[in-house]
């Protein structure tokens, strides 16, 4: 609500340009702040870890051997 009170201000007063301006100082791409891309990785580690967990508990009680469910590659 607030963004088009501004642009409806701004339109008025012949002030776009500025609002615009404005606009784009406040912006900021998330994606290229480094503690963004670190809660990232983090955050994905976490979720691999979550998933390896659940399929494993799955799996126990499935009566998976248990040798199998911690090397699955052998």
């Amino acid at each position: 609500m607030l963004k088009y009170k501004v642009e409806i201000y701004s339109t008025n007063r012949e002030l776009e340009d500025y609002v615009e301006k404005g606009e784009e100082m406040l912006t900021v791409d998330l994606e290229k702040i480094p503690s963004f891309k670190k809660g990232l990785k983090e955050g994905l580690q976490q979720g691999i870890e979550n998933t390896l967990e659940v399929v494993a508990i799955g799996m126990l009680k499935l009566n998976v051997d248990l040798d199998i469910i911690q090397n699955p590659q052998d």
